[in-house]
Order: C-alpha cells, then sequence, then structure tokens
C-alpha cells in the first residue's frame, strides 16, 4: 500500500492552522521533528489545536448543525442555493444514506477526516511534551492537560456520530471508533474498538486533563476561549451522562457549579450569551470556540439570523415547546423571517454577520444544570432535581411556578427542558439515542420518506467514510451501509 493511499487524516504530517484564534504563522509545512522542538513552538501548535475544532466540517458547521435537522428540531428552510439542496435537504429528509452517495460522501469523509485531524495534532503534542528543553513544569503540563482535553472530546464527538449510544447494547461492546492513541505509523492499520474502550479512553484523558490544567495559566484575560479544568469537568459529567453513570455526572455537575466561576446568564442577560461583543450573559460561558473571522459558512449562515434566506429554520415540534413568556422562544431568541414565500424562525444563537466575529459556545453553566438535574431524578433524589430544573426553567420564563413532576414525569419534562435550553446547539439527535427514542416529526413534509424513525435504527449513526474503508481494510463499515 502506497502511503498516498492513506486517509489524509493518518499522515505523519503535523499541519495545524491559527488563523481563527491568534495571528500566528502556522506550521503547515513543518515537519514533527523540527516543528515541536521547544515550548514556544509547542504553544503554538496547541492553538492550532483549538482552531482544529473549527475545521469546516466540526464545530464551524456540521458537529452543531447535523444533529438539530437529523433530531428535528430544524427543517429545511426557504434556501434554494445548491449548497443547501446538497448538504441539509438529506440531513432533515434522514434518507438511508444520510448524506449524498452516502458513504463515498464528501460531507461524511469531511466530519471523520476533520475530527481526526484533531486527534492528529493532540497525540503530536502530548508525544513531544516529555522531550521539551524548556518550559516549566507548570506550562508543560497546562499544555499537555488540553491536549488531554482535546484528544478525548474529539474521540467522544467520533462515537456519537458513527457510532450507537453507550447502552446500544448492555455492555457496551458494540462497534466504537478506532482509538488513536497515539499518531499510527503509515502502514498501520487500527481497527474499531468498541464503544466501552472508547469510553473508558475518553474519561481517562478528560481526568488527567482536569488535573494538569492550571486555572492561574490562562493565556489572556478572555477567559472563555481557553481551556479550564472546569471545561473539562464539564465535558466529563456529560460523557458520564450519556454513560447513565449518574452518581459521577451528578458529584462533576456539582463541583462546576460549586467552583463559583461561573453565574447563570439573568433572563434580561440571557441573548448576550451568544454575543460577539460580550456582555454580562458570558458569565456562564465555561468554553466558547473564538472565530476571529466572520461566520461565513458557519453555523451562522445555516439557520441563525442575519441572512437573506436559511438552509434551516426552527420546526414547529420545536416552536410548541415553547410558552409565549418565555424568552428562547419566537420573537425573542428565535426570530421570524419573512422569505417571501413563508417565514423562517431563524436562531439568535447564532447570527450571520460579515462584520462581527459571533463565538460558538460549546459548553455553559446551563447544562451543567441539567446534567445534574436528570442525573438527580435518575437516582430518585427528586426534590434536587425538580429545583435545579426550576432554576433554568424560570430564568426563561420568571412566571413559571415550582415542579411537582416526580419519578417518569419529570424525567420527560427535563428532556423537554433540555430541548427547550439547547436548541440549536446539537444536542438533540444525541438525547434522543442515548435515551432510546426515536425522531417524530409533527411537520414533516410528505416528501420525507423518514417523518417517523422509530429506535433503533441505523439512519441513527453516519456511515463509515469509504475511503477509509478502501484504504484500511480491518474498518468494518456500520450496519446498513
Amino acid at each position: 500500500m502506497k502511503k498516498s493511499t492513506i486517509l489524509l487524516l493518518w499522515t505523519l504530517v503535523f499541519s495545524f492552522s491559527c488563523d481563527n484564534l491568534l495571528d500566528k504563522e502556522p506550521l503547515d509545512e513543518v515537519s514533527n521533528e523540527d516543528a515541536l522542538e521547544n515550548i514556544e513552538v509547542v504553544s503554538v501548535a496547541m492553538i492550532g489545536t483549538y482552531s482544529g475544532l473549527l475545521n469546516t466540517s466540526y464545530y464551524f458547521s456540521m458537529m452543531v448543525t447535523y444533529p438539530e435537522f437529523a433530531g428535528g428540531n430544524v427543517k429545511l428552510g426557504n434556501s434554494t442555493t445548491s449548497i443547501g439542496i446538497e448538504r441539509y435537504n438529506s440531513l432533515y429528509n434522514f434518507t438511508t444514506t444520510p448524506f449524498p452517495n452516502g458513504a463515498s460522501s464528501t460531507q461524511v469523509l469531511g466530519i471523520y477526516g476533520d475530527i481526526y485531524d484533531v486527534i492528529n495534532r493532540a497525540n503530536n503534542i502530548i508525544a513531544a511534551i516529555p522531550d521539551l528543553p524548556d518550559g516549566t513544569p507548570e506550562e508543560r503540563n497546562n499544555l499537555l492537560g488540553e491536549a488531554y482535553f482535546f484528544r478525548a472530546l474529539a474521540h467522544f464527538d467520533l462515537l456519537r456520530v458513527y457510532s450507537q449510544a453507550y447502552n446500544f447494547t448492555a455492555d457496551a461492546s458494540h462497534l466504537g471508533i478506532a482509538l488513536l492513541e497515539s499518531t499510527p505509523e503509515v502502514f498501520e492499520l487500527p481497527a474499531r474498538n468498541t464503544v466501552l474502550e472508547v469510553y473508558e479512553f475518553i474519561i481517562d484523558d478528560l481526568t488527567q486533563a482536569i488535573d494538569l490544567i492550571n486555572e492561574n495559566s490562562q493565556r489572556t484575560t478572555s477567559t472563555t476561549i481557553w481551556l479550564s479544568s472546569n471545561a473539562a469537568k464539564a465535558l466529563l459529567a456529560r460523557v458520564h451522562l450519556y454513560k447513565e453513570d449518574w452518581q459521577v455526572a451528578a458529584r462533576l455537575a456539582s463541583e462546576v457549579i460549586e467552583s463559583g466561576a461561573y453565574q447563570l446568564a439573568t433572563t434580561d442577560d440571557y441573548e448576550s450569551i451568544w454575543s460577539g461583543l460580550g456582555g454580562n450573559g458570558k458569565q456562564e460561558v465555561i468554553f466558547e470556540l473564538d472565530l476571529a473571522t466572520s461566520t461565513a459558512r458557519s453555523v451562522g449562515e445555516v439557520y441563525g439570523v442575519g441572512q437573506d434566506q436559511a438552509f434551516g429554520t426552527a420546526s414547529a415540534d420545536l416552536l410548541s415547546l415553547y410558552s409565549s413568556n418565555d424568552i428562547r422562544g419566537t420573537n425573542t431568541m428565535i426570530e421570524a423571517f419573512d422569505t417571501g414565500n413563508g417565514s423562517d424562525f431563524l436562531s439568535k444563537k447564532f447570527i450571520f454577520s460579515t462584520e462581527i466575529a459571533y463565538p460558538i459556545v460549546l459548553l455553559r453553566l446551563s447544562e451543567v444544570y441539567l446534567i445534574r438535574a436528570e442525573a438527580y431524578a435518575e437516582l430518585g433524589q427528586t426534590e434536587l432535581a425538580q429545583a435545579d430544573l426550576d432554576v433554568i426553567k424560570q430564568r426563561a420564563n420568571p412566571l413559571v411556578g415550582n415542579t411537582t413532576l416526580t419519578g417518569n414525569s419529570l424525567l420527560e419534562e427535563i428532556f423537554r427542558e433540555r430541548r427547550r435550553e439547547l436548541a440549536f446547539e446539537g444536542h438533540l439527535l444525541f438525547d434522543l439515542t442515548r435515551k432510546r427514542r426515536g425522531v417524530t416529526r409533527v411537520d414533516c413534509p410528505d416528501s420525507n420518506p423518514n417523518c417517523v424513525v422509530n429506535y433503533p435504527s441505523n439512519l441513527f449513526v453516519l456511515p463509515i467514510p469509504q475511503r477509509q474503508i478502501d484504504a484500511n481494510p480491518e474498518t468494518q463499515q456500520n450496519p446498513g451501509y
């Protein structure tokens, strides 16, 4: 097998770009050995790892939008542009091959490759740090912790997209993704690990990240665009929630909430959580991606306020969940836009602008409260679960009374509140599958062949790219593709 036939994400060339974070010269043309020779260059390489999350098919767009289209929060808008039809029509229609050409689709390959690219960047940093001739222990540990965080996040996201949920089998022994704790050699052909094995690896990486990242070594006063140990705790709480390890999820969520490092935005400040201009709402942001350029082609272009026509629009399913006084509903965080042949309901969480850089929020305190509420409810700690749920509900609508629901009814309301609070942020499909639920759309057009997709279904995961199958015969394809 020639080197050129190996999938790009497993190349030995260490590539990274810093365009979206700091104005640094990219080191794409420098070899690993030469590039990562001292602490200063490794620090620049880490900036490239941050920017890797803004790869086009990762959090810059597809990782956020895919779960919203497929889950049913978003339906096709009134855009008739070719990119909208090509990329988003099949997302919403949930056809047998979720993207055009199925496993051969450039979109499927893009998501897969862009996420593994982040793993490659993190792995090269992890491998280089022990041999650095300089840097204080604090500097080295902080970089190492950040790399562990990104490696864990990328593995977790790959699992969510390309593998069935943790509880799909009783022992999580079903197909996961290829676990890469180092950059493979050219002729190395890694097979897919089980979901259990990958979860254990993710948990270990995040546990190390929590211990290694120093809260006092932030590189800038704008702390939300740099990782913290609390960010690692928040992500680890999410991982344990997906794993249904309720005790650990509740404990980690409590540690983040009680750290005092973050405060929930008030009702009046809610919109500024996603602002590119700052604001009091930023106090609840744990980690966000800094867009130093315009949001063209990003999430904002898909279903964000500020564009002439939208690729996606809030579904009737989603809009029906908000009461008239809920600040997250229509005429507040969801804004009606007259397209001339109907209205698209666009999200103010993502603004389409060519002048102001609006960040993409990955972790915030609201989700952490909802993680703890669900964990408490599953543990039978009803009053604690009700209290956390009310914090989020009453912030969005101060007229709402206290929750009195218990048991399954309480869990159902927490699920609905997650949908209301986290809409457009890339959670719904994964929440449905981890709760063993199917997708049902009440406003589904006749042209959609999958208005109802019952659980379990092969459609809830994407195919492994055909290019990867061809390059590595050890890679098993997902069932149904």
